[in-house]
């Protein structure tokens, strides 16, 4: 799978493992590199086993659990698939974003 990031900070805390570490600590920081490393593996997001993946209600995006209350979020990176209503064709995805890393406890 191929994904990409909404903003250089996302970018940057995704491809540096110390500024990983400096804004999510040591073991969220390991499982955010696992979950990356998934994502590349992954031909397509029902691939995904690891950190409970899970569609928000509207199923406009992708939650993936890191480690203490870290919560990665991603949505499709391409305007098709699309089911009728508009809503992402989850299984057919293939790029997504990665929108935010945030703590649901913070």
């Amino acid at each position: 799978m191929q994904f990409a990031f909404e903003t250089k900070q996302l970018r940057l805390i995704c491809e540096s493992e110390e500024e990983a570490v400096t804004v999510l600590g040591e073991e969220a920081a390991g499982r955010l590199r696992r979950r990356l490393a998934d994502l590349r593996a992954a031909d397509w997001i029902q691939d995904l086993q690891t950190g409970r993946p899970r569609l928000l209600t509207d199923k406009s995006a992708l939650v993936v659990d890191l480690a203490g209350g870290w919560q990665m979020v991603c949505v499709p990176n391409h305007i098709r698939p699309r089911e009728e209503q508009g809503v992402p064709d989850w299984p057919r995805i293939r790029r997504v974003k990665i929108v935010d890393i945030r703590c649901d406890h913070a």
